[in-house]
């Protein structure tokens, strides 16, 4: 529908978009929804500028624009709903696919021009002409029943005279069968529904609630088609994931178990440098920065700096213990080894990218990425590699970095905060608050919390 479209077109687009926005996120094929739709959906888009614009389905291996009708009869006049499809159907097939920046031809084996309706689409659409569209697809379209061959003749029809208002010309029976070929109907309703539920059964972290994600799912889909927005498996996980608990998408699952063995092997290694050999025993070693540390870090991002054997592990496995009490804590120790971002992963043994794996990590927002030794690599081949890692981790939504670095050594200006930080100690000292503490001496909360946190501070 061209622009925003009436309220009730708005409204099942966004049914439409929140069924396949189901089976984006349990990765399941379109056909399990649309029979004979190739294809798992990786994206769904709204209101797009292509001439079939309600909705865009981007699979692994093509495009399915959709143009949806809740209700829709097989009328012959010109001036009809059908016929304004036929119009976006002819015209979005000569335009193509777009595809790498570039246009293709529409591939009977990859791509759809689909008509989505109702439950309460007259059967003459929702039965016949969806039936007889795929026959014709399938070569079985020689010995049709009366109807279907009414059905299939009218819609034809149709598609030679906006191929001539479109193009000047008459069609050629080659192109017309080119345009018939990619051609579908499919019914959306509570059938589908039920049956995403279905597959989103083994996604949900409480068994039972894959009826309150769809919930959610058609609320996403709503405000998404209102807005003409949309969004990929990761972007719909972030709008309901304050709202409902999601285990990892099936196909992250593997990388995510092993991703997580990693990050508490890497949490008990850090967990010696809390403790010191007594006579009597291991003596564990308070350091109260930690605290400080964690409440910098459910705010903001941050590094934790200090002179060699300050203590900056030992804070390190504090705040990770702390912040796995508000979300996904993933630590890591920086090696040497990973000198590009296909190493890293190597290195921790995952199939798929790390920042992937992040993005699809199971759990509420924010997350922490908590990163010891980030100096080890200062000035080799790994620098790079942590740096757009952080750099990447930082895009992601509900996603927070806590590194520990060496210090170095500052040459310039002294910044205004780090020359005041005796007077901050001072009065965090006498109880005074980060925020008053901020306000009093004209700098900001997150450089009072850098401060108190800095490895440097005995306490």
């Amino acid at each position: 529908m061209s622009g925003r479209g009436t309220a009730s077109g708005v409204v099942f687009q966004g049914e439409v978009g929140a069924r396949v926005a189901g089976l984006i996120l349990s990765e399941r094929p379109l056909s399990r929804i649309i029979p004979n739709c190739p294809g798992v959906p990786l994206r769904v888009l709204f209101e797009t500028p292509a001439p079939v614009d309600d909705l865009l389905v981007q699979t692994e291996v093509g495009e399915v624009y959709v143009q949806a009708k809740r209700t829709l009869s097989l009328s012959t006049r010109g001036e009809s709903e059908l016929a304004s499809v036929a119009s976006q159907f002819v015209r979005q097939h000569r335009m193509g696919v777009e595809a790498d920046g570039a246009r293709r031809d529409f591939d009977p084996s990859r791509d759809r021009l689909l008509l989505a309706v109702g439950e309460r689409a007259g059967a003459t659409v929702a039965q016949d002409l969806r039936d007889a569209l795929d026959r014709n697809r399938t070569g079985a379209a020689t010995a049709l029943p009366a109807k279907l061959a009414a059905a299939l003749k009218t819609f034809s029809n149709h598609i030679d005279h906006e191929w001539r208002c479109a193009a000047g010309s008459k069609i050629t029976s080659s192109e017309r069968a080119a345009i018939l070929a990619v051609s579908a109907v499919a019914v959306i309703g509570e059938p589908q529904r039920q049956l995403v539920n279905e597959a989103c059964r083994g996604l949900v972290e409480t068994p039972g609630d894959e009826g309150m994600l769809g919930d959610l799912l058609d609320a996403w889909g709503a405000r998404a088609s209102a807005d003409g927005v949309g969004g990929d498996g990761a972007s719909i996980r972030s709008a309901i994931s304050g709202s409902i608990s999601l285990n990892e998408p099936p196909s992250y699952a593997k990388d995510v178990a092993v991703l997580k063995a990693y990050a508490r092997s890497v949490v008990q290694r850090l967990e010696r440098f809390t403790r010191l050999a007594a006579p009597e025993g291991l003596v564990r070693i308070s350091r109260p920065v930690a605290a400080t540390v964690s409440a910098a870090a459910s705010e903001a991002s941050l590094i934790v700096t200090g002179d060699p054997g300050a203590g900056k592990s030992a804070v390190l496995h504090d705040v990770a213990c702390a912040l796995a009490t508000l979300g996904p804590v993933v630590a890591l120790t920086v090696e040497a080894t990973s000198v590009s971002p296909d190493a890293l992963r190597l290195d921790l043994g995952l199939e798929h990218a790390l920042v992937e794996v992040l993005q699809n990590m199971p759990g509420s927002r924010p997350a922490y990425l908590v990163l010891d030794a980030l100096d080890a690599v200062r000035g080799g081949p790994a620098e790079a590699t942590y740096k757009r890692l952080v750099e990447s981790v930082l895009a992601l939504p509900g996603w927070r970095v806590v590194a520990a670095k060496a210090a170095g050594k500052y040459r310039g200006r002294q910044p205004t905060a780090r020359a005041l930080s005796a007077k901050v100690l001072a009065l965090s000292t006498d109880g005074t608050g980060a925020t008053e503490i901020a306000t009093n001496l004209g700098i900001s909360r997150a450089s009072v919390y850098r401060i108190l946190a800095d490895g440097r501070v005995t306490r």
